[in-house]
């Protein structure tokens, strides 16, 4: 198990009602220093630089207590007023204390000896503290696949802790023709795919932005009232009127010839055919994207 790295996963539902868990990103696992430690204990004691540490370590401890010996021999002669002895056990607390001396300046290479075991074997056996909310650890081998089907990923997909790619279009808008009406609508949920003959809203051309604005207008009128749409007619009418008497002026200025009212009589048509009152029926919900 790569116990080392750890795939860090997000749970969200699927428009069936269960969950997928996807993998946002990867990262290192944090080492625990006392696991660790206590793991790599056993190991250690079994090492030659473990033992002649160990050994080296006995003969201090046993000149230490020849040197603790005499200094209390020493201190009963003197009390005792035995001169002879205490020359001999202070000579005894002397060689013993240079023995230490000397075994302690042969320990320092042996104690860096035994560090470097140490590290070694702290580095090549790291333990981990266990794996929080959003994380997982990867099988043997697993982590360089999931990472490079990670690394391969195109826009709008995502990689699943089981290592499949699925579609990821929640939230990006889409317009689809059903039976005959344009319809606005987006992905709410993970794995599902954009409908066969949608368009991506910032995709859509020129013309089919041409032909959604025209249903929309068409949608707009349909939903007004008798008395709305005769309103907006008469409007619309007035506002032709308007465009007529400016061009016509316009032509008289520049001394063209111009009918102001054979212009106006030729656009009237569509005008009342737009604002007609027969197929007065509201647009369904949602057939149109605002």
């Amino acid at each position: 198990m790569n116990r080392k790295m750890a795939a860090y996963v997000q749970e969200l539902p699927t428009s069936n009602g269960e969950t997928v868990q996807i993998i946002t990103h990867f990262g290192e696992r944090t080492i625990d220093p006392e696991a660790t430690k206590a793991a790599i204990a056993e190991p250690l004691k079994k090492t030659p630089e473990y033992a002649k540490m160990q050994n080296h370590q006995a003969k201090i401890n046993a000149q230490r207590q020849i040197a603790n010996e005499a200094w209390a021999l020493i201190a009963l002669a003197e009390e005792n007023g035995d001169a002879g002895n205490a020359a001999v056990h202070t000579s005894a607390y002397k060689a013993a204390l240079s023995a230490i001396a000397v075994l302690e300046d042969e320990l320092r290479p042996l104690i860096n000896e035994y560090r470097a075991v140490w590290y070694k074997l702290y580095d090549e056996n790291p333990e981990y503290f266990p794996c929080g909310i959003g994380q997982c650890e990867c099988e043997d081998g697993e982590y360089d696949n999931l990472k490079e089907k990670h690394v391969r990923l195109a826009e709008h997909q995502r990689l699943t802790r089981s290592g499949e790619i699925i579609p990821d279009w929640r939230d990006i808008e889409y317009q689809h023709k059903a039976n005959g009406k344009w319809r606005k609508d987006k992905i709410k949920f993970i794995k599902e795919a954009l409908p066969e003959g949608s368009i991506l809203v910032d995709e859509l051309t020129p013309e089919i932005q041409a032909e959604i604005s025209e249903q929309q207008e068409h949608e707009r009128i349909a939903s007004m009232s008798d008395e709305a749409r005769e309103k907006a007619m008469e409007a619309a009418l007035d506002s032709l009127a308007d465009e007529a008497d400016r061009l016509s002026r316009r032509a008289a200025i520049r001394e063209k010839s111009f009918d102001a009212k054979a212009y106006y009589r030729d656009k009237k048509g569509a005008i009342e055919k737009k604002y007609a009152r027969s197929g007065k029926s509201k647009p369904m919900s949602g057939d149109i994207g605002e």
